[in-house]
Formats: structure tokens, C-alpha cells, sequence
């Protein structure tokens, strides 16, 4: 999608005209289960006198895993989850990342897919107008997201487009939040999100995009979900805008759809 991973509220709408009347599938219940998946156990490394460490273990200087950073203790920390859409050549969207000609990929079948696994990655309206709005958290409970995407809700007069998790947007020009539920975050955005992998929970963290905050967080992000729509552009806004770094991700999973599109899982490689 453009820069945001979720439905936009003029997605929704085009959804809405295709699925009009659509109620929850059977076997849907309202409640908080836990993730179907187990949480993604991280060694927490500590530093020793002469190297300073992340939480990675990499060094604070050089970004290599250090031989001198000695063990500390074993923590299952929060993911942050890089949900996204993109076309095969890897782009979320033209070079202003508008994403729109997208669209009509999310189709029942995939739609019927998004709200059973990622219900939390639709927004509360579009929950609510696609008769889905008691379906439980499965994945996340928080979600983080550029200024860039925050605003196209705004736009709509939506100032809180995920009410159902915590929302966390990184922006150093908005100043007070125009919603309680919504969290400006202005500084030191990678270090608060360490701060929200570390927190007790059941649940993950949705980063919604874009390109601008996917860059900024690269180094901390442990899971990739990338919704492959069979377009090629050549050319637009990328994943990620941030400096050529090669890092290893494991493919997970893999699913394919009727029409054309993939969604993969991809987990860091530690």
C-alpha cells in the first residue's frame, strides 16, 4: 500500500462496495486469545568494560555482533512487525506513495484472510463498517506509524484510526496530539520502541509504514509481512528509505491467492 501497510479509509470505502453486507465468518468470537504463533525468544546481550552492546548484541560502534559482549540473561521480547504492501519490484507506491491501483487486489479471498489472521491491521472504522469491529486482537496490540501515514487519516477527520491498539506516531513537526489515544513520539524513535518491545504482553507491534519510518527502524525490526500484489511498477517510493545495509531475513511462510497476490513472513536472522 502507499505509506501505510493497512486499509486506507478510501480503501475501505471501494471495499465496502464490493463486500456490502458482509458480518462476521463463522467461528468468529469476540475476546483476547493469545498470538497463535509463540513469541520470538531474544538473547539480551549485555556490555563488558571495553565493547558497549545492544540489545542484539551487536556492538554500538561498529554494528557487529562482538566476541566481548558476554551474555546477560534470556528475554522473550515484543516483535515489531513490519506489515506492508508492495509490488514485485518492492514498491509500497508511486514516488508520492499512492498506492490507489492497488486496491481492487483485495478481494474477498484475501480480505476474508487479512480479517482472520490481521484483524488488527484494518482500522476501527473500517471494522466497524465491515461488520468486524468485535473481532479480538490476534497479533498486536500497539502500533507504530510515520506522520506521513497518520496524516491520511487525519485527512478523513479520523484522528485516531487504530482505537482498538495503542498508537504510537513518529513525528517531529505535528507537536500536541490531536487525539488521547494517539502518542507523538518527536524523539528518539528507535529507542522508544525498544522500550515497547520490552514491555510485558502477549502481543506484538504493528508498524504501519512508510518508507520514511520503515528506514528510521530498520535495525529493529524482527518480522516481515509483505503483501506482494503481481504488478511491477519500476519505479516509486520503496519499502524502506533508508542506506544500503544487506540483513538476512528466514522466510517463514508463504501463501498465495487466486489472484496473484503472496503474502509472505519473514523473521530476522539472528
Amino acid at each position: 500500500m502507499a505509506v501505510t501497510a493497512a486499509l486506507t479509509p478510501l480503501m475501505v470505502t471501494s471495499l465496502l462496495l464490493a463486500m456490502a453486507g458482509r458480518g462476521p465468518s463463522p467461528g468468529e468470537r469476540p475476546g483476547r486469545d493469545p498470538p497463535a504463533r509463540m513469541r520470538n525468544p531474544v538473547t539480551y546481550l549485555g556490555p563488558v568494560p571495553i565493547t558497549a552492546c545492544d540489545h542484539y548484541g551487536r556492538s554500538t560502534t561498529t554494528g557487529v555482533v562482538h566476541s566481548e559482549c558476554r551474555l546477560r540473561e534470556e528475554t522473550a521480547l515484543r516483535k515489531l512487525t513490519y506489515f506492508i504492501a508492495c509490488s514485485i519490484d518492492g514498491f509500497i507506491g508511486d514516488p508520492e506513495g499512492d498506492a490507489s491501483y492497488m486496491y481492487p487486489f483485495v478481494d474477498e479471498e484475501l480480505l476474508g484472510h487479512l480479517t482472520s489472521e490481521y484483524p488488527e491491521t484494518i482500522p476501527t472504522h473500517g471494522r466497524r463498517q465491515l461488520g468486524i469491529d468485535d473481532l479480538p486482537n490476534k497479533r498486536f496490540d500497539t502500533i507504530v506509524q510515520g506522520r506521513a501515514s497518520y496524516d491520511l487519516a487525519l485527512k478523513e477527520g479520523i484522528t485516531s484510526p487504530y482505537a482498538h491498539l495503542r498508537e504510537y506516531v513518529a513525528s517531529r513537526t505535528l507537536g500536541e496530539s490531536p487525539d488521547p489515544n494517539v502518542e507523538i513520539v518527536a524523539d528518539d524513535l528507535a529507542g522508544r520502541v525498544r522500550a515497547l518491545k520490552a514491555e510485558d504482553s502477549a502481543y506484538d507491534i504493528y508498524l504501519c509504514g512508510g518508507a520514511q519510518i520503515a528506514g528510521a527502524l530498520a535495525d529493529e525490526i524482527d518480522e516481515l509481512v509483505i503483501k506482494t500484489y503481481p504488478v511491477v511498477q519500476r519505479s516509486g517510493m520503496p519499502m524502506f528509505a533508508s542506506a544500503f545495509s544487506p540483513t538476512e531475513f528466514t522466510l517463514e511462510s508463504l501463501r498465495g491467492f487466486g489472484n496473484g497476490v503472496v503474502v509472505r513472513t519473514y523473521g530476522r536472522k539472528h
